[in-house]
């Protein structure tokens, strides 16, 4: 009788999974969202070039299935520490019925820069972090993961004349279980791997048009008994085109992009995600 309960427990959730797989997890959105787009040595790099402390940004994303305002906020002490928080609101229709609104889960950020490691001979960010994702948002609504996080980072920014070079790793760990529908679950680890490059090269080199090559990772999700829930998994690859300038107006970096899916499994991230920026420095 009891292996017959875990068995049906683990076809309602894969049921379920598998009745929404075809938009990505809103935590990988979050984690494009607050990695690749807003990357930390992008709010250093701002921050130092407008020799400020605090970046205030809003952002925008708008797909078929997500559209959604992004709040970072950041200070940085003397290039080298600093502190964020990231406030999603998101409109979601994950299911395709029924659109959804309200606050998603809340990141807050440490990070330390150590600087250059001495192999090229102009600037260099090399960024070292932990997050801390809190369950803020409604699992049941699409507007979060239903689960607290917490994860780690490296990223960093190679400057070469006209080039910027970039490139990120995360890894990140679910410290509670998912509550939902009379059923429990540990949502499985995430990775993320980001590579790209800008270049100067629109309007009189005050715009830096990059490219970036993006892959997602997300191990099956567990039961409370060890199975493990079919079709929870996913890989993906994405390229992202982005322009962005602090030169337009002063003190005011902004920025636009695109999403395209490449790859994916399991019928995850089938649609292009566009997104503008708009900061603050103070």
């Amino acid at each position: 009788m009891i292996k017959k309960a875990l068995l049906f427990s683990t076809i309602a959730i894969s049921s379920v999974l598998q009745a929404t797989d075809s938009p990505l997890p809103i935590s990988a959105l979050n984690q494009y969202a607050n990695t690749l787009v807003t990357s930390p040595s992008q709010i250093y790099t701002d921050i130092k070039n407008s020799n400020s402390n605090f970046k205030v940004g809003t952002d925008v994303y708008v797909s078929s299935t997500y559209n959604f305002v992004n709040i970072p906020v950041s200070y940085v002490y003397d290039n080298k520490f600093g502190v964020s928080v990231y406030l999603p609101y998101i409109e979601s229709d994950f299911d395709g019925r029924d659109t959804q609104n309200g606050v998603g889960d809340v990141t807050f950020e440490v990070s330390f820069n150590a600087g250059s490691f001495d192999v090229y001979p102009q600037e260099e960010n090399n960024i070292f972090g932990l997050r801390y994702t809190q369950d803020t948002g409604d699992e049941k609504k699409g507007l979060g993961m239903g689960a607290s996080s917490i994860a780690i980072f490296w990223d960093t920014n190679i400057i070469l004349d006209e080039w910027s070079f970039y490139g990120s790793l995360l890894w990140t760990y679910y410290i509670s279980d998912v509550e939902t529908y009379g059923m429990s679950y540990t949502p499985g680890y995430e990775d993320m791997f980001f590579i790209g490059a800008s270049h100067k090269c629109l309007l009189s080199d005050k715009v830096d048009t990059a490219l970036k090559l993006n892959w997602q990772y997300k191990g099956e999700d567990e039961l409370d008994n060890g199975a493990d829930i079919d079709n929870s998994d996913y890989n993906i690859v994405d390229v992202t085109l982005q322009w962005k300038s602090d030169k337009l107006i002063k003190d005011i970096p902004v920025q636009a992009g695109v999403k395209i899916p490449i790859w994916n499994s399991n019928a995850h991230d089938n649609e292009f995600l566009f997104f503008v920026g708009i900061g603050g420095l103070f």
